[in-house]
């Protein structure tokens, strides 16, 4: 999806629910818990070195047990989202934010708990850097509407590719007479 258009962005008039909150290193495992429950590739290392990102990255979480009373039972976070700051500029200089991670968990889908967390985030760019922050994101076809409602608008298409290295591949040495 392309930048949030500021002048479309949720108000901050609105905050997010109060179950909403910044999430820390002390999350990354619960972060990982999560994004393994929608079988991302995400590793724990990936994690921590998003969170350890200090003001170039925001990351907002609902804890499972806060929702609804935590009626589900279940334990960790039942949804979050984060974004990180690029080192670019966008239109009229803002900074360039990259929204990712934004995940629910499927018991908990279809309560606003993802439109939450990327309000919280946005929000948190746009205090950070002010209202001429751009926000850019790659989103799901079941993501579409929420990222649409949040003022994004689709640019284009992007087609996924994941490859799995097994082993490393082998290094051939280049012959001895071979220029460089």
């Amino acid at each position: 999806a392309a930048p949030a258009d500021p002048a479309s962005a949720p108000s901050p008039a609105s905050p997010p629910p109060a179950n909403v909150r910044a999430l820390t290193a002390r999350d990354a495992a619960a972060m990982h818990a999560l994004t393994g429950s929608v079988e991302w590739s995400s590793t724990l290392a990936d994690l921590e070195i998003l969170l350890s990102g200090g003001r170039d990255v925001c990351a907002f979480g609902v804890d499972f047990g806060s929702v609804a009373g935590g009626e589900g039972g279940g334990e960790g976070l039942g949804a979050m989202g984060a974004a990180t700051r690029l080192p670019a500029a966008g239109r009229g200089g803002g900074a360039v934010w990259w929204v990712s991670y934004v995940v629910t968990d499927a018991r908990l889908r279809r309560r606003g708990l993802a439109r939450a967390v990327c309000r919280a985030v946005l929000e948190e760019a746009r205090r950070r850097d002010g209202p001429n922050a751009v926000l850019g994101l790659y989103g799901s076809p079941a993501g579409s509407p929420l990222y649409a409602s949040l003022g994004f608008r689709t640019v284009g298409k992007a087609h996924a590719v994941k490859l799995i290295l097994r082993s490393p591949p082998a290094i051939i040495p280049a012959p001895a007479s071979a220029a460089l």
